[in-house]
């Protein structure tokens, strides 16, 4: 969606908190540059998320983004427990996003995607501006939001709004790297590692698969291997109590989760488990009823994705209102109802 040029103030700005509301799980607007595994929230629960939606057409913008993209990589570049997601959501490729950034920040440390017509922005911000970023919580919910572009008056050099100390504190802190900090793996697998890391873990386990026979690693990759296991053993454990619990109001959120982990780990015992647990529910009225604004949601964010002008912006706005009041007792409808309340 074209939008108007909205010069962003050199002063510090407030972050408008969306509430403890679960962000909203990857969908089919994004593309990624990470090959056959599409990212994913669930698999990078207890980590802190932040993700930068950018432009590439706005002159102004470009003059100070490689300046927020290098500090925010530097401030964080070091800290596994934090995953870098920037989402480019103004048309292109992912290849012209990739190219936009480089020079800008190192894309082995962050997650790069597109967004079609800023479809999941408008999700997880509630808004479509230019240069937002979001801050997703270990606990899988929204942080806060706020104009990326925007950093913290008098400081010197720059601390832009999202690497701030007040959001350090209150969204890093809690956040835990999948492996000990402290135990250093050898050098050869730093690439599983830092797939790992992203929640990347069948693209981990295929780069360690080579690795296995060389002796002097096996100790080190048996150690990742286990790692991994033990995050999606605990989160098939977490969302099977979610599930069968009737005062979750975001279960079907975990419902979700036990279909994924089923999906990303075929014939595995992760996968019997998770079948296990979600199969108990498949055929249940909340399901059936979740299942159903589902696939309606996903319905009005095909229409969002082709909206190129303000009427029709919104007609799918009015649109999603309406949904999500028909649809308030279920997952999407009130994420429906937070993104037109903000846009409100």
């Amino acid at each position: 969606m074209k939008i108007l040029l909205l010069l962003l103030t050199f002063h510090a700005i407030l972050a408008a908190p969306l509430g403890a509301s679960p962000a909203p799980p990857f969908g089919s607007s994004l593309t990624w540059n990470t090959g056959k595994e599409m990212p994913s929230l669930e698999a990078m629960r207890g980590k802190a998320v932040l993700i930068v939606f950018f432009q590439s057409w706005c002159p102004i913008c470009n003059q100070w983004a490689g300046d927020m993209f290098s500090k925010i990589t530097a401030e964080f570049q070091d800290h596994p427990e934090i995953v870098l997601i920037a989402l480019k959501t103004d048309g292109g490729s992912v290849r012209e996003a990739l190219d936009y950034l480089e020079g800008k920040l190192d894309p082995d440390r962050w997650l790069v995607g597109t967004d079609t017509n800023a479809t999941y922005a408008r999700q997880a911000t509630g808004v479509d501006r230019l240069y937002r970023y979001v801050w997703i919580t270990p606990d899988g919910e929204i942080g806060e939001t706020a104009k990326a572009g925007s950093f913290v008056t008098g400081s010197n050099p720059k601390q832009y709004w999202a690497t701030r100390k007040a959001a350090k504190e209150e969204f890093v802190a809690p956040a835990r790297a999948l492996l000990d900090p402290a135990k250093a793996l050898p050098d050869a697998l730093a690439p599983a590692v830092r797939l790992a890391e992203q929640g990347l873990y069948a693209s981990a386990l295929r780069e360690l698969m080579p690795l296995a026979g060389q002796a002097d690693l096996t100790a080190a990759a048996t150690t990742l291997r286990n790692a991994i296991a033990e995050a999606v053993r605990a989160s098939v454990d977490r969302h099977g109590a979610a599930v069968a619990s009737t005062d979750d109001a975001n279960r079907y959120f975990s419902y979700l989760a036990l279909l994924e982990i089923e999906s990303r780990f075929p014939n595995s015992p992760f996968a019997a488990a998770a079948r296990q647990a979600s199969s108990l529910h498949a055929s249940s009225e909340w399901v059936k009823r979740e299942e159903e604004a589902q696939r309606s949601y996903e319905s009005l964010m095909r229409r969002a994705s082709r909206a190129d002008d303000n009427r029709a912006v919104e007609r799918v706005t009015q649109s999603l209102r309406e949904f999500g009041s028909a649809h308030s007792d279920t997952a999407f409808g009130r994420i429906a109802a937070a993104a037109t309340d903000a846009e409100d």
